[in-house]
């Protein structure tokens, strides 16, 4: 018997208090279904833009908490999409913001792992 491969993430939004525990690719490849919640869970949480996320990215997160020894764990998310110059500003006013990791220019998202080495 074959052992099916699934790539799962967790996910905690600190704007909107959402959480999403989904499974967006298997040993077949990847879940559209899954890949259009997850776009829609990153949106912009201040004017609900939707971007379309390179799948990649969600494979570097399960590498991440896999790496860490923790692939149950559970990432939060502060800014989840391109962010229009209007919405960066607000991000730039509010000090009270986490030391984050934004993993590159071309898929930006902001996020924490609490619980995690990275956090501590």
């Amino acid at each position: 018997m074959t052992r099916r491969i699934r790539y799962r993430l967790h996910f905690f939004h600190t704007h909107t208090g959402e959480r999403l525990n989904i499974v967006y690719r298997n040993d077949e490849g990847y879940n559209q279904e899954s890949l259009t919640r997850l776009n829609r869970y990153l949106r912009d949480h201040r004017t609900g833009e939707i971007h379309d996320y390179d799948p990649r990215l969600f494979d570097l997160l399960h590498d991440l908490t896999a790496s860490l020894g923790s692939p149950d764990l559970e990432i939060d998310v502060i800014c989840g999409t391109v962010r229009p110059g209007a919405t960066n500003s607000f991000a730039l006013m509010d000090t009270a913001w986490p030391i984050t990791v934004s993993i590159c220019r071309r898929w930006p998202l902001t996020f924490v792992c609490p619980g995690s080495p990275l956090h501590n």
